[in-house]
């Protein structure tokens, strides 16, 4: 999960300590609201911090859930420190559920401490707010009316001022522009560490030592096709929002060791599999790999732009030429 599922960019700077799952909760304890997301059994804990914030599978997301649709699911705000925080859900796409209950496209709710969102297999629970949010949110949005009524009449005074001859402000108080801070190279690749983690794959993920790129699989295990495809996935995901390039330095594996149990080279190459079929160069083996080339104790499969090569043992003469015979009897035919 951005592991599903994009997750949240998690501190992983050197002084801190432990892994980016155990400082988020650490931060979860400390008071920050938070939001568990837990998806086949595997949980993690991201504090998103104060703003809004997509969560669904897409990569324009803020919070990238690893299998989800490509797509925002729910959008969440977060607000308020201490004993004022509070946080609210809205709904943008269907299949949104708050506790028990479906909760529609467009509709926004405020959420208590504990509220569990659910959307497809998996949860999503708000930590660390106060035991109250739900009232202080209403007292709250009673605040703001009074303070926009408040506002609404300071205004008409103002109006009614200026048209009576007093001279009117010159100048207009400048509105900060609320900026978000854009993802590091570091937070990005914890981020891909933890949606990895969440996905089942033994995959790192490290930046360059002059930051320009992250090297992601370095030196790590060759992948079978299904992991290949959830790494992919969480690449397309995370990789929209990363400021320096994604470079997959992955191997991909065949699993084919073991598979050759013959094979001939005269007159024509070929190997006999252990499921007694004869594959010849340029047969697809094993479901989507091709056999790009068969040389004496080698077979050479590719899987789009990858290849694999697998030795297998060189088979005794007679049975070469058994083989061969076969071969030449079947083309006759």
């Amino acid at each position: 999960m951005r592991a599903g599922p994009a997750l949240p960019s998690i501190d992983a700077s050197p002084t801190a300590k432990g892994s980016p799952a155990q400082r988020a909760g650490a931060r979860a304890i400390a008071g920050e609201p938070s939001l568990r997301v837990t998806r086949g059994g595997r949980t993690c804990v991201l504090v998103p911090g104060k703003g809004t914030h997509f969560v669904g599978g897409g990569a324009d997301c803020d919070l990238v859930v690893v299998g989800l649709k490509a797509e925002p699911a729910f959008r969440l705000e977060f607000w308020g420190d201490g004993d004022q925080a509070g946080a609210a859900v809205e709904a943008i796409g269907a299949g949104i559920k708050l506790g028990t209950r479906d909760l529609r496209q467009g509709k926004r709710a405020i959420l208590a401490n504990g509220a569990v969102i659910h959307i497809a297999d998996v949860e999503c629970v708000i930590e660390g707010l106060p035991q109250n949010s739900t009232s202080l949110a209403r007292s709250s949005r009673r605040r703001n009316a009074a303070a926009g009524l408040l506002a609404l009449a300071a205004l008409l005074l103002v109006t009614s001022l200026i048209f009576e001859g007093a001279p009117a402000p010159s100048e207009r108080p400048s509105r900060r522009a609320s900026v978000e801070p854009r993802p590091t190279a570091t937070s990005i690749a914890a981020e891909l560490g933890e949606a990895m983690r969440l996905a089942g794959l033994n995959v790192p993920a490290e930046v360059t030592p002059d930051g320009t790129e992250i090297l992601v699989g370095e030196n790590a295990s060759p992948l079978d096709l299904a992991s290949q495809r959830r790494l992919a996935s969480i690449l397309s995901s995370i990789g929209g929002r990363s400021p320096v390039p994604l470079v997959d330095r992955t191997r991909l594996a065949s699993g084919l060791e073991g598979f050759v149990a013959a094979a001939g080279y005269s007159p024509v190459k070929f190997i006999v599999g252990r499921d007694g079929r004869r594959y010849r160069e340029g047969d697809a083996i094993s479901g989507e790999w091709r056999i790009e080339e068969i040389r004496p104790g080698l077979l050479v499969v590719a899987h789009g732009g990858k290849r694999d090569t697998v030795n297998f043992e060189q088979p005794e003469p007679r049975l070469k030429l058994n083989l061969a015979n076969v071969d030449s009897l079947e083309t006759e035919r």
